[in-house]
């Protein structure tokens, strides 16, 4: 079976207007999943994904992605769930994978976080 292809600048909606393809190539989300509430382990994933999770420390996780981004300078999206931690950063990326931290005041705690990936793929 022969595969086949769309091309095309535009989407158009019957009601809504038009939308230029590259703001769907270069602007939707790339990545995103849920972690368990230890920050362990990936319950749920989708789009290019996340392959896996290292834990470095108590409230320390790196984050490892499916598809390299194109460069350093996407956005790494993080949402506390249910957690004491008061505070979240993410710091070190590389074009396949970054950090996560969660503090709560006085150290460092484990969290479950949703993430959002948003930049250009390789």
């Amino acid at each position: 079976m022969a595969l086949g292809k769309i091309k095309a600048d535009t989407l158009e909606h019957s009601t809504a207007g038009s939308l230029d393809t590259s703001y769907v190539v270069n602007g939707s989300a790339k990545a995103w999943c849920e972690t368990s509430p230890d920050g362990t382990s990936i319950l749920g994933a989708g789009g290019f994904g996340f392959s896996s999770i290292t834990d470095a420390a108590s409230g320390q996780q790196q984050m490892h992605l499916s598809n390299a981004m194109s460069d350093t300078f996407y956005s790494r999206l993080a949402t506390l769930e249910n957690s004491s931690a008061q505070a979240s950063w993410t710091d070190a990326a590389t074009t396949t994978s970054f950090y996560h931290y969660s503090f709560n005041g006085a150290s460092y705690v484990d969290s479950g976080v949703c993430y959002g990936i948003l930049g250009d793929l390789a």
